[in-house]
């Protein structure tokens, strides 16, 4: 938990420092000195600790690399999980990212790059949320009588107040089958989830498509969320969704 907690703060400060680098290279566009830049090297090495230590797997770096525009940029760290296997079409292992980015505006050494540096979010989350979001969603649909149905795919990512990047940010969870619930990460976390299934021929109605309006709708009245939820029958496709924005 204090591991959890150290990585939340510095979280919290570097998307502080990141917002308002924005402003205020905007304001400063007459500034004589240069800003430090990213050090890729030392984002990677701080990410790579980050990851090792919520997860408790061990990783593989790939390529470290600046990213942004030209007013604000960040260090976008590339990794694979060490004991995946590569795929059978292209031999490569399925790709994460971290993001990171300064959380001072100091350079004391005067080396022209960033003193210090705060893990932002990262992606790995999303594939250990999509399972447990799946198996929660599939046993929803089984205690209210939906029958030959299979879920194909469910993306679920947090909404982050960091655009262009779809992650889960630092301060969520690792979930574990005792704790994890869809309620609660709902109701705590800004969750975005798409759910792809197929329901067999002549097992699809009006009446299903209530029955699973009526599951899900209460979770998301009091909350910013999206659950999109696309069937796919004999009649053709057919979309269920809900979404509260703020």
């Amino acid at each position: 938990m204090k591991k959890i907690t150290k990585w939340r703060e510095k979280f919290r400060r570097g998307l502080e420092v990141f917002l308002s680098l924005a402003l205020s290279v905007a304001m400063c566009t007459g500034c004589e000195k240069d800003d430090p830049e990213i050090n890729t090297d030392k984002c990677a090495e701080i990410a790579m600790q980050y990851l090792r230590e919520k997860y408790n797997i061990e990783f593989e770096l790939l390529q470290g690399f600046v990213a942004g525009n030209r007013k604000v940029k960040y260090a976008r760290i590339r990794f694979y999980v060490a004991s995946d296997e590569p795929d059978k079409i292209g031999n490569k292992k399925k790709e994460y990212h971290v993001i990171v980015c300064p959380d001072s505006y100091d350079d004391y050494n005067g080396d022209g790059y960033y003193d210090s540096y705060a893990i932002i979010a990262d992606d790995y989350m999303n594939t250990l949320i999509n399972e447990y979001v799946k198996k929660s969603m599939k046993e929803s649909l089984e205690r209210i009588g939906i029958q030959n149905f299979e879920v194909n795919r469910i993306l679920a990512e947090e909404w982050t107040e960091f655009y262009g990047f779809w992650g889960f940010s630092t301060d969520f969870p690792v979930p574990d089958e005792v704790n994890f619930s869809l309620e609660d990460t709902i109701k705590n976390y800004k969750v975005w989830i798409d759910c792809e299934m197929q329901i067999e021929k002549g097992f699809y109605s009006e009446d299903v498509k209530e029955k699973i309006e009526n599951e899900f709708r209460p979770l998301v009245e009091n909350d910013t969320i999206r659950i999109n939820i696309d069937t796919y029958t004999s009649a053709g496709r057919q979309n269920i969704q809900f979404s509260v924005k703020e």
